[in-house]
């Protein structure tokens, strides 16, 4: 099939879309940005952006990255991609989409230390997990001064930890201006990794500290795809920069 009829079909099928939606999926520009609100067909939009992408620009999938912001909405960008190429070019044209990654933030981040970096060895604690965890070890980390009961006292431990960790802020900076923080913080990064621990946070940290050390590890990566880029943190945007380096977003 001729590239103008494959344009064709990615932007009629199976129905029409707007001109803000085609100006987005056949846009050859460094960096692209989709505002919409929801149930605008941003999904719609992305979907088709990578089968043109495959179809049309001769992409390898292993050089396309998407996250999305839930893993049930990442089966359902995967499982509208296969269709469309599918019915685009049939069958047979499915058969490297496997290559692409299209999944969580922290699930590639994951990856990408398990891969390169010496992690696979490491388990991760979701949210809930790490709360269990701290109620069960937090004793040892000086929390006296984080709350008058120790629940308490883990809560506001975690929630100053979620503040740093998404803006890694600097250790030079919060051993001088918040010492007893850093202490109780320094205490229990070493306890995860005594555990070969990871949590959400850890991960995202870790994988740019590798990647700002180790820039060429993902030259293979030409096109990262971000769908609610709004609301990324401060760690994720910088995952995300190192990710791309001089690729599309």
């Amino acid at each position: 099939m001729m590239a103008k009829s494959i344009v064709k079909e990615i932007l009629s099928r199976p129905f029409p879309i707007s001109d803000e939606q085609r100006d987005a999926i056949l846009s050859n520009v460094r960096y692209t940005r989709v505002i919409a609100g929801a149930g605008a067909g941003k999904t719609e939009t992305i979907t088709r952006r990578i089968a043109y992408l495959y179809l049309v620009e001769g992409v390898e999938p292993s050089s396309i990255v998407a996250f999305t912001f839930t893993e049930k909405a990442a089966q359902s960008m995967k499982s509208r991609i296969y269709q469309r190429v599918e019915q685009v070019a049939g069958p047979a044209a499915t058969a490297k989409l496997g290559e692409m990654y299209i999944g969580t933030i922290h699930a590639y981040a994951k990856r990408i230390l398990d891969d390169y970096f010496g992690y696979g060895n490491y388990s991760v604690l979701d949210g809930n997990q790490e709360i269990a965890y701290l109620m069960r070890h937090g004793w040892g980390l000086s929390l006296d001064d984080f709350g008058r009961n120790y629940s308490g006292r883990i809560g506001n431990f975690l929630r100053t930890l979620g503040m740093v960790q998404s803006e890694l802020l600097d250790s030079a900076v919060l051993s001088k201006e918040a010492p007893d923080f850093y202490h109780s913080y320094s205490k229990y990064m070493d306890l995860l990794e005594e555990n070969k621990l990871l949590t959400f946070a850890t991960m995202i940290s870790k994988a740019v500290e590798h990647l700002r050390e180790n820039s060429e590890t993902l030259e293979h990566v030409k096109y990262l795809i971000v769908d609610e880029f709004q609301d990324i943190n401060q760690a994720q945007n910088d995952f995300i920069q190192l990710i791309a380096g001089d690729g599309g977003i």
